[in-house]
């Protein structure tokens, strides 16, 4: 049975539990969080690709994190070098959730013997990085795998002769150098033969290049495929640059000309003769020649001079065009034409002229 005193205390005890159970009043901030716009996070920010051998691939996925609260769009995504190729991303990535940047790596195309750094430029729709891409930045290092003497492999011949040269191959380490082959990776010329000299050390190649139709210059890479003690096996080459060269070389090759500023030597009264000379020479060994005769044609007869010079008997001749007057024309031109003994380039012909621009006070 309640007494009256605690008929009294019945109203309080209502009242509390009413408080407890009545709904809490929530400021609109606290109802509702600030929503974060799109925002790129790389794992790691920066790290070790890894140690390589010279011509080696790696494949590589890099994660990006959304850490907002809407979708976070990839533009593009662009290497720092060559050295890297970027094979897929994720274009969109859901808030709070990450997506992947798949790269290939190839080492050939990194300078060895050093720990090189490289960076992967991300651009999206994050307005913290509207300004510039967000990069995620590797290091690297690679091993060189060889060297060769010569250093630069150069031949310059006569393009209608085939001549052989012999290289050097050299271990750039101490991981075992076995040749598995050698080759030339685009077929300007022919590894003829590879001669062991010394264990995982030093082989030498004889190459021959070929005749070929016409004068032109090419690189091509002699491409070794080496094997370590460990089995590891990589493929990387070293440019052999070839000069298919005309037997007879001339300089300028396509006209003699003087401007105005040459032809302003003769304004003065009893000014000096200018002249300008046509470079001819072989730097073949086995190719000798010699300038038999020079002419001019047109109104470039009348106007200029001519002499030949025997630089180096058999290798080298010069012909001097010279000016000796200011010419009251403004132009003149005509066709010098050079004669040789040689079978190759009898006749070399070229556009002779002078600008006579200024007059005199």
């Amino acid at each position: 049975m309640l007494t009256s005193s605690k008929l009294s205390s019945w109203p309080a005890l209502l009242v509390a539990v009413a408080l407890l159970v009545a709904p809490r009043t929530i400021s609109a901030q606290e109802e509702t969080p600030p929503s974060l716009p799109p925002t790129v996070r790389g794992e790691p920010a920066e790290f070790h690709l890894g140690d390589f051998l010279q011509g080696e691939q790696h494949e590589r996925d890099l994660i990006v994190h959304n850490d907002g609260d809407k979708p976070l769009v990839i533009y593009e995504v662009n290497p720092s070098c060559g050295c890297t190729t970027i094979v897929s991303f994720d274009r969109t990535i859901p808030p709070r959730t990450s997506g992947k940047i798949r790269m290939t790596v190839n080492t050939k195309k990194i300078k060895t013997g050093e720990r090189a750094r490289k960076a992967i430029r991300i651009h999206t729709n994050d307005p913290g990085w509207s300004a510039k891409p967000y990069s995620i930045y590797w290091t690297v290092y690679v091993t060189k795998m060889f060297e060769t003497k010569p250093a630069k492999i150069q031949v310059a011949k006569a393009y209608n002769q085939t001549v052989e040269t012999a290289v050097e191959l050299l271990a750039a380490n101490d991981l075992g150098f076995e040749l598995v082959e050698v080759r030339s990776r685009n077929g300007e010329f022919e590894v003829v033969k590879v001669d062991l000299v010394q264990k995982d050390r030093r082989y030498i190649a004889r190459l021959r290049i070929p005749a070929v139709d016409v004068a032109r210059d090419v690189k091509d890479p002699l491409d070794l495929t080496i094997k370590t003690r460990d089995g590891r096996q990589v493929t990387v080459g070293r440019f052999v640059e070839i000069r298919h060269l005309p037997g007879i070389l001339v300089n300028p090759e396509q006209a003699l000309r003087f401007k105005n500023k040459d032809t302003d030597a003769l304004l003065p009264e009893n000014a000096a003769p200018i002249s300008r000379a046509i470079d001819i020479r072989t730097v073949l060994p086995n190719v000798n020649f010699k300038v038999t005769g020079v002419q001019l044609t047109g109104r470039a007869e009348q106007a200029f001079g001519t002499e030949i010079v025997e630089m180096v008997p058999g290798k080298h001749y010069a012909v001097k065009v010279t000016i000796s007057e200011y010419q009251k024309s403004s132009y003149i031109s005509g066709k010098i034409v050079i004669t040789t003994d040689s079978a190759e380039r009898p006749t070399i012909e070229m556009p002779v002229s002078a600008m006579f621009g200024r007059r005199r006070k």
